[in-house]
């Protein structure tokens, strides 16, 4: 009985267990398009946060100036959010 099952689901280069490859490869790319997008989004997102984040640091840590080189300004935020 499994032979059989297998044989069917192989039986054309045209369908994948009764579905038709071009359907199949259809549907594959739409997914794979889904995914593109929601990484998209994602990484939109991630920028957004990071660009909110250094421009509050800026204008209410460093009052819009420049840090010194070496001040760990993100060690010392990072730790207070942790806590």
């Amino acid at each position: 009985m499994l032979a059989k099952k297998k044989t069917a689901l192989i039986k054309s280069s045209t369908t994948v267990a009764g579905f038709d490859a071009a359907l199949v490869s259809d549907l594959r790319q739409i997914i794979l398009g889904a995914r593109e997008q929601v990484a998209r989004a994602v990484d939109s997102g991630l920028v957004l946060l990071y660009w909110s984040i250094g421009t509050r640091v800026r204008t209410d840590i460093l009052k819009e100036k420049r840090a010194e080189y070496g001040q760990k300004i993100l060690h010392a935020v990072s730790a207070k959010l942790v806590a």
